[in-house]
């Protein structure tokens, strides 16, 4: 039975990932089998005492809930904010199993292995879906499914972009970031050659799926995380030397992407794009730059508490009215920046400390891998929070749950050892 529910668990997780891209109902059906499925085959442990810097990420999630949960009583849209809060609850799911317990089977370096393949074989999902979206019957008159939100700007590139690539290349990069930390396993295994090759082909393999779905935010991860990876390494000097190498190796390739890649160079057309300056409307190469300017503009209407879950994007939505701002107010454009919308919607405070949560969670594991392992999921996670949401949304909340407390499964594991 435990060997079923294992391979139901695999498989759950394998079609959670490869479903990242595509609507909620696919992701949510999975992810409660994954869930289920850990939990049935869980093999509880017992802890007479746990250490608080072990809590400190639920801590920290749950403070971020109250806190979500008591700004509904200032919100505007009242149910709007309980559907999200429905939604960002699922974070909590992962805390017994990272926490309290443990399959025997399972350790860090298996989760990797799984995250791994699954995230190989879901590339190969993702393409056919783009092959067939591409050769979808309405896609010469434009007239797809809206819920494809298919970018048509350079449509002879063939980039898919499907509602939410970017959380899928969260994903990918982490998976490459599994591969650097199996390599030197491989390596051992199956021989110096053989065990190279491999991390190669699956290397290559990872970051030719990124670069294929267009997101831009997760060509720029793909590279701070290998950098990070090599930094964590070193010490000392060498780390300080590592550093400067790292920021410039990484700004000189996203300078390349800019150059040359055809989804960086696509915020250029002034028709998609717009600058706010007082009562004008100005060309400008990226529309976040728009939303941003919009936020600061209006600085002065967010309390010190928030406006309240949910609230930040009619706000925005009768701000893109007032400047007319067409295909804003028609896309439902949110800040595209985590903390700008927490600092819309429950204050300055609350803006601050999440962001100072995130810089300082690594510290909250063990050094060693569990460590090294959350300084990536840290990176990537800011970077994305910066440019866009990740808690607001399922795909996102599933993100970090898995990499959240992945590392504290690690940790559990070595206390069974012990």
């Amino acid at each position: 039975m435990k060997k079923v529910l294992e391979h139901i668990n695999w498989i759950a997780f394998l079609v959670l990932l490869a479903a990242m891209p595509y609507p909620w109902q696919f992701i949510r059906f999975f992810w409660i089998v994954w869930l289920a499925t850990w939990l049935l085959e869980l093999r509880f442990l017992k802890h007479p005492q746990i250490e608080l810097k072990r809590l400190t990420p639920f801590i920290g999630m749950i403070i971020w809930l109250l806190w979500n949960c008591i700004s509904i009583i200032w919100t505007p849209d009242k149910l709007l904010a309980k559907n999200i809060i429905g939604t960002q609850i699922n974070v909590l799911f992962m805390l017994p199993i990272a926490l309290w317990g443990v399959n025997k089977n399972y350790d860090i370096k298996k989760c990797m292995k799984i995250i791994i393949v699954s995230s190989c074989i879901a590339i190969v999902v993702y393409l056919f879906a783009h092959y067939w979206v591409m050769n979808f019957e309405h896609a010469q008159d434009r007239t797809l499914p809206a819920v494809y939100h298919i970018d048509f700007v350079h449509l002879d590139t063939l980039l898919l972009d499907i509602k939410h690539r970017m959380h899928f290349t969260n994903f990918l990069c982490m998976a490459v970031l599994s591969v650097l930390f199996m390599a030197a396993d491989w390596k051992i295994k199956f021989g110096r050659l053989w065990g190279y090759m491999l991390s190669f082909v699956i290397l290559l393999w990872l970051s030719l799926g990124i670069f294929w779905t267009g997101s831009r935010l997760g060509m720029i991860n793909l590279f701070i995380v290998v950098a990070l990876f090599f930094i964590v390494r070193l010490k000392g000097r060498k780390r300080v030397i590592g550093i400067t190498a790292s920021v410039a190796a990484v700004a000189a390739v996203v300078a390349l992407l800019f150059a040359f890649h055809p989804r960086f160079k696509a915020v250029y057309p002034p028709y998609m794009n717009y600058y706010i300056h007082e009562d004008s409307v100005k060309p400008t190469p990226e529309p976040r730059m728009a939303i941003w300017k919009i936020v600061f503009l209006n600085k002065d209407q967010y309390p010190i508490y928030g406006m309240g879950l949910g609230s930040s994007e009619q706000f925005l939505a009768k701000e893109y009215h007032k400047y007319e701002l067409t295909q804003f107010e028609q896309r439902r454009y949110s800040a595209h920046n985590e903390f700008l919308t927490l600092w819309m919607e429950l204050g300055s405070i609350a803006a601050v400390l999440m962001f100072l949560f995130w810089v300082f969670l690594p510290l909250c594991y063990q050094s060693g891998r569990s460590r090294q392992l959350a300084v990536g999921f840290t990176a990537v996670a800011l970077t994305a929070m910066l440019t866009d949401h990740i808690l607001s949304g399922l795909e996102g909340i599933v993100f970090v749950s898995v990499f959240m407390f992945l590392p504290l499964i690690n940790e559990s594991s070595d206390d069974e050892k012990n």
